[in-house]
């Protein structure tokens, strides 16, 4: 069972959670079919109330962050607290007396829905616009009441199997413990799950927030208002026990005695619970959309119950009003509001605070839409398949849009696979069946806001590198992989999709290091350094005794690639000192190390040109470089050549494999196979470093200061040779006189 897989595990525990179908002894339908069908749907809830002080009682009221992270943090501490059955879609929290009016089930449910207000579509004074139980409270003496308390009451819906009073006694047990300054264990959870929050949540800072008031819990009777469906309705059984699962029908349900109406409900609501029963009806005659479906809207639900109102928000108009089409409330906004704008606007307010299950509806056409014109037959097979490994996606409504997008929907889903459980192999073995065309484009990201930048497949290497099940070989697999497709397709803006990946601020620098060198190097060699064979290449894996296969494989020129992460590294050395005062070594280190990875890379002269052109093209970068050159990267430079210098090792130098880095026969790279490891992790083991590097770095660094005339090659010496026995002993042993690299470096 689902909710088996959350819990324990065990026989008995599994046995009473077989999700959240509650059905009568003998009735196989689950409660919202009854409902429906006979309009007899009569259960117990658990109901407690508690008041939260110095929290912004407008920001709740308001409807934005303020209220979804408060509803947030006391769904998670009641379900934690309710017992071991007891999930977070089973918990509704709300807030009064601001909105003291209807049922639950959502952030917008307690208080009723607000309503498009319509004087013309409203059946009475005493209903809002759809026919809504009437709202009850007095206004004036709301608006006196100070803006730092806010009165929220808990439902908590048994699920099957767990008896109203076992809930009520485990809740009532931890109200009676006390826990620190004698507070009630409850009342501390809840405080526990709103420190993430505070600073949003407080009205005062000096003021902590604090819970008060909290009730024993109490078992109410609860039950969705009279409605009857005809049994001939063709609505599946399944779309049924789905819908109860989600509680999308949730702001439906009427409590009794928990300061709520009197249970009401017009013709035009029940048109729009049948209106959304048949369009969610539409999405299920396809099982492979069914199935993905269930899977964002419950990962949607579960963390924001107002997400399919926001996820209506964003559905273009025209399309919109397709979806719309058959729906009675749309209908009579089109007939008593012809203007264009005027209905746009009415129908944006509406679905903004329409029923949950309408909205839920409205994005369930809107994912039909999508999934038959916007992807192919190849990316809705890829969906079928990846939908029942999806078992707890933790999307925002921006990222599960994406889903459904040819380019990023492979991205997105692969991304949550490789955040989640799921072994590390299953994800690689999709990327392997990627068309090369997808994996080398850049696709629009709005989730990853506010930088708001395009995505590329570089941006799954993260998730990838901090798995603890993957391998060096792995990792060089999958950047072989992106190194195929942008040599397939030449087209593609391959710089552009780097200088994103090393910007990317939620990069670690480590990754960014080894995602660069990694990348450079299976671009520059389809061989392991010395090795016979030809370097793995998966794609081609079975292939590699064709001469032919191995020649088919194109890799991309990696020629002045070091230049757009030497640019990068030198902008943020500049935002990172601009503050007065600032110390230029302070936190600088993982940027010099970037700069050491750069002076790797680097061919033949092209740091050389790069400098003379800043010099007359952009005077500022290249004062910046020169800046920091005399800071941390000449303190860092020298550091790792001292070290090596200083070791036990008798040689640090290799004439003829010099010569190769010279004359670009063989430039520098470095491999994750076999042995070996990540380039971060290698380039700390000095003993097992070979030879070439430090000579490439030497050479790199003495060509980039004498190119920018930086001057800072008489700290750098002092660095390297502190300690020393003579004079220039490190310095002649990394390059001995009369040696190519002396040579090189005098020209």
């Amino acid at each position: 069972s689902w909710r088996g897989r959350r819990t324990s595990g065990a026989g008995a525990r599994s046995s009473l959670c077989r999700g959240s179908l509650r059905r009568m002894p003998g009735d196989p339908r689950c409660q919202l079919q009854r409902w429906v069908e006979r309009g007899d749907s009569q259960h117990d809830v658990v109901v407690l109330h508690l008041t939260v002080t110095g929290v912004s009682r407008s920001g709740v009221e308001s409807g934005g962050p303020v209220r979804s992270e408060l509803e947030a943090a006391l769904r998670r501490a009641i379900a934690a607290e309710a017992g071991a059955y007891v999930g977070l879609e089973d918990v509704a929290a709300f807030f009064s007396p601001a909105e003291p009016v209807v049922g639950f089930g959502g952030a917008r449910c307690f208080g009723g829905r607000e309503g498009f207000a319509d004087e013309n579509l409203s059946e009475s004074p005493a209903q809002d616009s759809y026919g809504g139980a009437a709202v009850s409270g007095d206004r004036e003496a709301c608006a006196l009441r100070d803006d730092s308390s806010v009165k929220a009451c808990c439902v908590v819906i048994p699920p099957a199997g767990v008896q109203a009073g076992t809930v009520s006694t485990a809740l009532g047990s931890r109200i009676a413990t006390l826990g620190p300054a004698n507070k009630p264990a409850l009342a501390v959870r809840i405080l526990q799950e709103l420190a993430g929050a505070a600073r949003l949540l407080q009205v005062d800072r000096s003021k902590p927030i604090e819970v008060n008031d909290l009730t024993r819990p109490e078992v109410r009777s609860a039950s969705f208002p009279e409605i009857q469906c005809d049994k001939g309705h063709n609505i599946p059984d399944k779309v049924f026990c789905i819908l109860d699962r989600l509680q999308v029908f949730g702001d439906l349900r009427l409590v009794s005695g928990a300061g709520l109406g009197a249970p009401h409900l017009t013709g035009v609501d029940a048109e729009e619970i049948q209106w959304a029963l048949q369009v969610v009806v539409e999405v299920y005659k396809d099982a492979s959309l069914q199935r993905l479906l269930i899977a964002i809207a419950k990962g949607l639900l579960r963390s924001d119950r107002s997400s399919c109102h926001r996820w209506c928000a964003s559905i273009p108009l025209g399309a919109l009003r397709r979806i719309l089409h058959d729906n009675p409330v749309k209908r009579m906004i089109c007939e008593r509001h012809p203007a264009v704008y005027e209905q746009q606007l009415r129908l944006s307010n509406y679905l903004e605070k329409c029923k949950l299950c309408v909205a839920f509806a409205a994005m369930a056409g809107d994912v039909l839409r999508r999934w038959n014109d916007d992807l192919g037959i190849e990316e809705r097979a890829f969906l079928a398949n990846m939908a029942k490994k999806l078992t707890n996606p933790r999307f925002s409504v921006q990222k599960a849009r994406g889903v459904f997008d040819r380019t990023s929907c492979r991205f997105v889903v692969l991304e949550s696979l490789l955040y989640s459980s799921e072994p590390v192999e299953s994800a690689i073995q999709h990327i392997r069946r990627i068309p090369t065309d997808v994996l080398c484009c850049s696709f629009n990201s709005p989730w990853r806001a506010p930088r708001a930048k395009e995505a590329s497949f570089f941006d799954l290497y993260p998730a990838l590198a901090q798995r603890p099940d993957v391998s060096g070989a792995l990792l060089e697999e999958f950047v072989d992989l992106l190194a195929q497709a942008y040599g397939a397709h030449p087209e593609a803006d391959l710089r552009a999709a780097l200088k994103a990946f090393i910007e990317d601020a939620d990069v670690a620098a480590w990754q960014r290091r080894d995602f660069f060198v990694a990348f450079i190097s299976a671009c520059r060699f389809p061989r392991h350094a010395g090795d016979d064979e030809p370097r793995r290449c998966c794609s081609f894996r079975r292939s590699w005794t064709s001469q032919k296969v191995r020649e088919a494989i194109v890799y991309p020129d990696t020629e002045g690639l070091e230049l757009i992460a030497l640019e990068v590294v030198l902008g943020e050395y500049g935002v990172a000192t601009a503050h007065p005062g600032c110390d230029d070594d302070y936190g600088r280190m993982e940027l010099a190390e970037m700069l050491e990875t750069v002076l790797l890379v680097s061919t033949g002269d092209n740091l050389w040109r790069w400098s003379k052109d800043k010099l007359t093209n952009d005077p500022s970068m290249a004062d910046e470089a020169r800046r920091f050159l005399n800071g941390v990267a000449s303190r860092h430079i020298s550091g790792v050549l001292k070290s090596v210098a200083g070791s036990s090792r008798t040689t640090v130098y290799d004439d003829a494999r010099f010569r190769d880095l010279a004359e670009g026969r063989k430039p520098w790279a470095h491999f994750a196979g076999k042995a070996a490891s990540r380039f971060s992790e290698h380039s700390k083991a000095l003993a097992r470093r070979p030879f070439e590097e430090f000579s490439q770095l030497l050479w790199m660094y003495f060509k980039l200061d004498f190119a920018l005339d930086a001057g800072s090659l008489w700290k750098f010496m002092q660095t390297l040779e502190e300690g020393s026995d003579c004079l220039a002993s490190r310095f002649n042993m990394l390059a001995p006189p009369g040696s190519t690299l002396r040579m090189c470096m005098g020209e």
